[in-house]
């Protein structure tokens, strides 16, 4: 059988080179005639699925993307063509749902905020919102879900409207960007909004960026320091509004679902779908992730100092992942579109709490951090 690969597949070598006639490409140098005998496709972002490249491949079953999203492919087309598409839906959900659980720790740890009886309310409750539901309650946080379209498609579990959640104490924004229909999502952060947001709270955006009005948040935050805001999205990305960027108490280079497991969650999502199809042998991504060692030790001790919960949280959490570091490297760092996407492109490897054991001893907090997905300690 004959596939075409893109490099960058994180351990494609490993789930596909011995399934079938394998080539590899780049994704900028693909093209259509190399296409003429393909039977299954499969990319990243940075391959574009389109008519022109798929002209002469009159052979081809699957094409399957190893990431959530599906812009760069041309969906309508290849149903047209009685192609199969699939992408990794929900493969960077963890990624991002920790990204978030990091962001809100330090900033209860840094501003002395308790989570015990706060609410966390939660705008988009697909993969994402579901992950950080499944988390964010170990924390003590009562969780409100807000998702109208989810609901009208007959989702079961307890949803209130926008306005309920505009009271909480965290606002995390998980939904898609939508500029027509019933449920538009485009600046539903919009400026009156965003001024009715008080000094406790956390606003969250690690969806997309033009869910939130930038201009109108960069005003706010020229006047005072309204709320606590993390931003990972930007409108216009590679070239936002870098000032902006300076004023948020966290941001990034939408790097929040880029974790190893996310990536190689993805082409291991992928590659069982189509084994599925194509008979070849079921593959499971832990036993290809590499394991994860603290100067020599493959296990860190929670902390026994006093301080809050919050605070014993953060000194955990930021051993594995620290939104601080990443915050000073993109303020530092980044500053035109060029360097956005070389940042993006180049991020360093990050690993999500699962890949972590933790010897939590006699702790209060041993439920809250295996909630969170830390790994018990052996």
């Amino acid at each position: 059988m004959k596939i075409f690969c893109e490099d960058t597949l994180t351990c494609g070598e490993a789930f596909f080179d011995d399934v079938a006639d394998v080539t590899w490409f780049s994704g900028n140098q693909l093209n259509a005639e190399q296409l003429i005998d393909a039977e299954a496709l499969f990319i990243r972002s940075t391959t574009k699925v389109t008519p022109e490249l798929l002209q002469q491949a009159e052979k081809l079953q699957l094409v399957a993307t190893a990431t959530a999203g599906t812009d760069h492919m041309d969906l309508e087309f290849l149903k047209s063509r009685g192609i199969e598409a699939y992408s990794a839906a929900g493969c960077n959900a963890i990624a991002v749902a920790e990204y978030v659980i990091a962001g809100i720790v330090s900033l209860a740890a840094a501003h002395h905020l308790s989570f015990a009886g706060k609410k966390l309310g939660i705008v988009g409750a697909g993969h994402v919102g579901t992950a950080l539901a499944e988390r964010a309650v170990h924390l003590g946080f009562d969780i409100l879900l807000c998702d109208p379209p989810l609901q009208a498609a007959g989702d079961q579990r307890p949803m209130v409207a926008l306005a309920e959640i505009l009271d909480c104490d965290v606002i995390s924004l998980h939904v898609p960007l939508v500029t027509t229909g019933q449920w538009p999502t485009l600046h539903m952060f919009n400026d009156a909004v965003l001024s009715s947001l008080k000094p406790h709270q956390i606003l969250v955006n690690a969806c997309r960026g033009e869910v939130v009005d930038n201009q109108a948040l960069s005003q706010l935050l020229q006047k005072a320091k309204p709320f606590f805001s993390i931003f990972d999205v930007w409108e216009n990305e590679p070239d936002i509004d870098f000032a902006l960027a300076q004023k948020t108490d966290f941001s990034t280079q939408h790097i929040a679902g880029h974790t190893l497991e996310g990536k190689v969650r993805g082409t291991d999502m992928i590659y069982n779908f189509a084994a599925q199809r194509f008979n070849w042998p079921a593959k499971s991504m832990w036993d290809y992730l590499p394991e994860v060692s603290f100067n020599g030790k493959s296990e860190l001790q929670l902390s026994e100092t006093d301080g809050s919960t919050e605070t014993r949280l953060h000194k955990l959490i930021e051993q594995v992942y620290s939104i601080e570091t990443d915050t000073a490297n993109f303020r530092n760092k980044v500053h035109d579109d060029e360097s956005f996407r070389y940042s993006r492109k180049h991020y360093g490897i990050r690993r999500e709490f699962s890949s972590v054991q933790v010897n939590t001893g006699n702790s209060l907090l041993t439920q809250a951090i295996y909630g969170l997905g830390f790994k018990r300690a052996e």
